[in-house]
């Protein structure tokens, strides 16, 4: 637990794949998985720096 960027569903796909992130799950949606990813909060500049969250596109939230 702790301070993270989260993406969801496809741009969790997107992100695991560009940023070589873990995909994982957080609840489900019509008795599937609802695909989760995200970088820690303390991570995210070194993301940002290398132009990586960027290529993702779609929606950040931060998780507090």
């Amino acid at each position: 637990m702790g301070d993270f960027y989260e993406l969801v569903y496809d741009d969790a796909k997107r992100a695991a794949k560009l940023l070589d992130i873990t995909m994982t799950a957080r609840g489900q949606s019509a008795g599937l998985p609802d695909p989760m990813a995200g970088v820690p909060y303390h991570s995210a500049e070194s993301y940002r720096a290398a132009g990586a969250l960027g290529r993702v596109g779609g929606d950040l939230r931060a998780d507090r």
